[in-house]
């Protein structure tokens, strides 16, 4: 696990604030400092310490784990991530993209961790990416029935991220009220593609033409 002290850190170099933490330039990764309760305004509950931890370990593609952990003695204050440059999706996700978004989910899943606040929280730039995962729901258990219960939830939240994206021009940032959008990707969902991943609802489509 890396591990970073906070007073070896300088947090000079403000460059922003999210919903739950402070932002600042590290070279090529960013250093974000949680927020007090007070002072956060996302309406998830971040995620505990031990899921932070767990996080970092994970070999996810297109989610922008933590790289380092920051202490203060003994207490997590934040954590660093790769920088990355924000952008809008301007071409479909190609089926091998979403094969590995799958085995991410997958791997997140089956490690405990069910996915929240994704819907504006991605970057097309480069490689596609989530970022800010620290609202995820993380629980240390290895009983089966719990885990895939967390993996359909998840399919079902992607599915409704990816087809809003991918099929209705959804979730572009700075927009707002895409109810409609939403309501349209599930609508969409329920019709033709039920508990199925929409990456795999693809490929099976995409081998019949």
């Amino acid at each position: 696990m890396n591990k970073l002290d906070i007073k070896s850190l300088d947090l000079n170099k403000k460059i922003g604030e999210v919903k739950e933490s402070i932002v600042y330039d590290y070279g090529d990764k960013v250093i974000k400092i949680f927020k007090s309760e007070n002072e956060r305004t996302s309406p998830f509950k971040r995620i505990s310490d031990e899921g932070l931890i767990k996080l970092q370990t994970l070999p996810l593609k297109h989610f922008n784990k933590p790289v380092d952990i920051i202490y203060d003695n003994l207490k997590i204050l934040g954590y660093t991530e790769n920088k990355l440059e924000i952008d809008d999706l301007n071409e479909k996700l190609s089926v091998d993209i979403l094969n590995e978004i799958k085995e991410d989910i997958i791997c997140l899943s089956y490690s405990g961790f069910k996915i929240d606040d994704i819907f504006y929280n991605y970057t097309s730039f480069n490689n596609f990416m989530f970022f800010d995962m620290t609202s995820y729901s993380y629980v240390n258990s290895e009983k089966r029935e719990l885990l895939d219960f967390y993996y359909q939830k998840n399919i079902a939240t992607i599915n409704t991220f990816l087809v809003g994206l991918n099929m209705f021009n959804a979730y572009r940032h700075g927009s707002k009220n895409e109810l409609t959008k939403t309501f349209k990707a599930n609508e969409f969902i329920n019709k033709n593609i039920g508990n199925e991943y929409y990456g795999d609802y693809i490929r099976e489509n995409s081998m019949k033409m």
